[in-house]
């Protein structure tokens, strides 16, 4: 049921995304960050590689971002689900291999049941191209570039996209030790901000 509840969900997302198309002209970053900071509920489709010397994991990704819960489903070859996972700021529930577990911190939880180290919390300020209060560098079209967490992660931003009135990352790259996340966006769908 849970998996064909994302599945829908996927679909819906499908029709109404935005595809790739190239940002436009220069914006100051002040008046990007305004923009950014008002975003409060989206989606996503793509692409996430999970890469350590000893392993290296790819499934498509969905995921979906509200005020208060994260929906996420990653599905490997063949579409078989590998994980899904629906986290609010009281509890983390995730489904593996047909199993659902639950717990209070989501990248606990998800490090102990996968071996992934994901910064789940951190994620959806980065996947819009905030810094969530860390350590960053402007590139020369006045977007962050780079950043560099207070844990730890670094993450470098390689590729932009236009999509409405927004410029959103395409392609980012976050590492962490020998630890490296490589995310692909190929569609944003982002619902309109309510003041």
């Amino acid at each position: 049921m849970f998996r064909y509840l994302f599945i829908a969900a996927a679909l819906i997302v499908l029709a109404g995304c935005a595809s790739v198309q190239p940002p436009k002209a220069q914006v100051p970053w002040q008046t990007q960050q305004a923009q950014l900071a008002k975003i409060k509920s989206w989606q996503i489709n793509g692409q996430i590689a999970l890469i350590t010397p000893k392993e290296r994991h790819s499934a498509s990704l969905y995921w979906q971002h509200q005020r208060s819960s994260d929906n996420l489903l990653l599905n490997g070859p063949f579409g078989k689900q590998l994980l899904s996972a629906t986290i609010t700021p009281q509890r983390t529930v995730v489904v593996v291999n047909d199993k659902t577990y639950q717990g209070p911190d989501s990248n606990q939880l998800i490090s102990q049941l996968t071996g992934w180290h994901l910064p789940l919390n951190r994620l959806p300020f980065w996947l819009v191209g905030l810094a969530d209060g860390a350590p960053y560098q402007l590139n020369t079209h006045q977007r962050i570039g780079s950043i560099k967490s207070l844990d730890g992660w670094q993450i470098t931003y390689k590729n932009y996209q236009q999509v409405g009135q927004y410029v959103l990352p395409q392609q980012l790259e976050a590492k962490h030790g020998t630890a490296r996340i490589k995310i692909i966006i190929d569609q944003w769908h982002v619902d309109p901000p309510h003041e």
